[in-house]
């Protein structure tokens, strides 16, 4: 993920993970995402969640 944000030329980001995937929604927290909703229908019984993180410096 840091890797994406050092290269990523936009002033924010989304990215997202199944509900059942607390490992990553762990990393999406340590690195200041924010749950931004989810989106049903993706995986049976699995909801999306959307993470979301605006950069104060526009790169």
């Amino acid at each position: 993920m840091k890797h994406v944000e050092n290269i990523f030329s936009a002033d924010k980001i989304f990215s997202s993970t199944n509900k059942s995937n607390e490992k990553m929604q762990q990393v999406f927290y340590s690195l200041n995402y924010i749950n931004s909703g989810y989106i049903d229908n993706l995986d049976d019984g699995d909801p999306e969640i959307i993470f979301f993180k605006k950069f104060n410096n526009f790169q």
